[in-house]
């Protein structure tokens, strides 16, 4: 059943149903585990087969109630969504008692649905809503009900959102109350008012970075939307002066409460009217680092080139990053955030005095020349269609693959024949197949069809996967095709107790990896750290109150050990310090990891999670973009 699960071939779901009546209660556990992992296929299933398969699971969890938490028919039901899925979740919210594990695992479920549909919908927000008064003294149980809060989008839930938000009490409490603070502050989003603004305010202050990273957030949308509300948007601008605090905290080596919130600041559009608070800050920042040496000088400077990167994908230009963090960050991250930031950001024109990206499509470094690319498709610069034809044969695939994009988005057409011959490499790097098929569609390439028939017999699921979604979108019936059957990639497992202890600037932590469960994903980051694979990496995604990122040689989130490795999805739950794998779709995984800084319940059922940090938890917050990674040790 795992493996049925984690294969996901539509073909085998009569197998998984007929597994969900077995007579075996783990037999039965493990069905509704695989047909979890069906909802959550990289190739979503067709509706009526997800609502016969959620009617079957449902139906199964309401005939064995022996079986004890029934935490995998849950989570069925969550990752399969549709009437049967959502109407099974609100009976078990509605009938629970309040201690019930069952309860608090319904209410994250039904907030992964609204994380997927884009809103919670009027019947399970009522049901969730109903339960709130539960949750005063069952901190559990009070989470759940702030990751639905938070996930709702509705202005309903405000009253409950701003009750939960206070910040009150004795700052040293349990992991899972320190985050219902963060999510309820973050529910104010939509629900928040010109009222709330003070209560958001108070929360920049929050001893927890990730309540003051939360708080970031909820005042910068508020600035965003001052058609809607114009005296909230410019109090909310207001408050944001307060991060003047936080560039105190990081001069003094605070670094998590200093940076974070300033990097989730960088990473949000602030309106014309919020940019002089990112200009006043970066000149607290410059003015700090005069007299700041050492990590201390260098974490000034990478938050004020981060600070201009903002700026600058505001302006739509490369101006502040050419001079920012007096030139102690190196020039190739400095150009590659900005550019990326571009890329990213909300400008899609230039100014006709501001310098192009396109000047960087030459660069020697190839991260700089695939974000110069992202950043001239996003831009649609015209003036660069030859530059970017020519990339199109770059010996860095993944600048290649980069301007098959940048050529689609010009509508060059000239491109086509470059595009296909590059196809040619996706059996070999599968992670370029999603832009590859994107390009020829947007071209329509006459051989686009041809080609994706015949990704349709690739060994490779990602391949296979990219090919049958656009093969859809193209209106075309998927022919009956038998695709090739990879030969297992022979691995040497990694011993029982396997641990990687990473050093960094900040400290060093330590990773218990899970042998058991997932066996070749454990094995390879242990195999690849004994060989000084990870050495001199970096961290090269940061985001505050989610993840941080590392272990692509490139730098730039592209990158990889050569091959892919097959995913491992388990039960495994992402809190905080989790160990998972990053992936583009089924079955990339490589040399790339993540850890979680905080509860992650979206990412399970799709992100192998292989391993949880056992020590020195407190340095994943003080990692910042661009950190090295001095080494990761593999024992014994």
């Amino acid at each position: 059943m795992v493996a049925l699960g984690r294969i996901q071939d539509p073909s085998s779901i009569p197998f998984v149903q007929q597994g969900l009546q077995d007579q075996d209660a783990t037999v039965r556990d493990r069905a509704a585990f695989a047909a979890g992992l069906f909802g959550m296929s990289w190739v979503p299933l067709p509706g009526a087969t997800r609502e016969a398969l959620a009617s079957a699971v449902v139906a199964a969890d309401a005939a064995n109630p022996g079986d004890g938490p029934r935490r995998s028919f849950i989570d069925a039901m969550a990752r399969l969504g549709g009437t049967a899925g959502s109407q099974g979740l609100v009976a078990i919210v509605k009938a629970a008692g309040a201690g019930d594990e069952r309860l608090s695992r319904a209410i994250i479920g039904l907030a992964l649905q609204a994380r997927r549909d884009g809103k919670m919908v009027d019947a399970p927000l009522q049901a969730v809503l109903q339960r709130w008064g539960d949750s005063a003294q069952r901190p559990r149980l009070r989470y759940s009900l702030a990751y639905a809060l938070a996930t709702s989008k509705s202005p309903a839930v405000r009253a409950q959102a701003v009750e939960c938000a206070q910040v009150r009490g004795p700052e040293e409490r349990r992991e899972d109350e320190q985050q219902a603070v963060a999510l309820c502050v973050r529910a104010l989003i939509e629900a928040g008012t010109e009222a709330d603004v003070a209560l958001v305010r108070a929360a920049l202050g929050h001893r927890d970075y990730r309540v003051a990273a939360e708080a970031t957030r909820v005042l910068v949308r508020f600035a965003q939307r001052a058609k809607d509300n114009p005296a909230r948007a410019t109090a909310a601008i207001a408050a944001l002066g307060d991060l003047s605090g936080k560039v105190d905290l990081l001069a003094k080596g605070h670094v998590a409460d200093g940076a974070q919130p300033l990097l989730q600041l960088a990473k949000l559009d602030l309106p014309d009217e919020g940019q002089g608070v990112i200009e006043s800050l970066r000149q607290q920042l410059q003015a700090r680092q005069q007299t700041a040496k050492g990590q201390v000088a260098l974490d000034l400077a990478r938050m004020d080139c981060r600070l201009a990167a903002a700026q600058d994908s505001h302006q739509g230009s490369l101006a502040q990053v050419l001079t920012c963090g007096a030139g102690l960050p190196p020039e190739t991250w400095r150009l590659s955030l900005a550019l990326g930031q571009i890329e990213h950001g909300p400008q899609a024109s230039l100014a006709a005095n501001q310098a192009p990206p396109a000047r960087y499509l030459s660069h020697a470094s190839p991260t700089v020349r695939a974000a110069a690319l992202g950043a001239v498709a996003k831009v649609k610069d015209a003036s660069a269609k030859d530059a970017v034809l020519g990339l199109l044969d770059d010996p860095d695939i993944s600048v290649a693959a980069s301007a098959a994009g940048a050529a689609a988005a010009l509508g060059d057409a000239r491109a086509i024949p470059g595009i296909l011959k590059l196809s040619a490499q996706a059996s070999r790097s599968p992670d370029i197949g999603e832009t590859i098929a994107s390009a020829l569609m947007d071209l329509k390439a006459p051989q686009a069809q041809d080609l994706l028939v015949g990704w349709l017999q690739q060994p490779h699921a990602h391949l296979r996967h990219v090919a049958a979604q656009s093969l859809e979108k193209m209106g075309v019936t998927l022919p009956a095709v038998s695709p090739q059957v990879a030969e297992p990639v022979a691995y040497s497992p990694a011993p029982d107790g396997a641990e990687l202890d990473f050093a960094t600037a900040k400290g060093s932590f330590t990773v218990k990896l899970d042998t058991r469960e997932n066996p070749r994903t454990a094995a390879n980051l242990w195999g690849l750290a004994k060989k000084g694979f990870f050495n001199g990496l970096t961290f090269h995604r940061v985001e505050p109150d989610f993840v941080i990122q590392g272990g692509d040689p490139r730098g730039d989130g592209d990158g990889g050990p050569g091959y892919t490795i097959r995913c491992e999805v388990s039960d495994r739950r992402y809190v905080r310090g989790t160990i998972g794998m990053a992936l583009s779709g089924k079955d990339t995984g490589g040399s790339q990891f993540f850890f979680t800084t905080s509860e992650q319940p979206h990412l399970e059922g799709r992100y192998t999670a292989f391993g949880q940090v056992t020590e020195g938890e407190g340095v994943l917050d003080d990692v910042l973009e661009g950190e090295a990674i001095t080494r990761v040790t593999a024992k014994p």
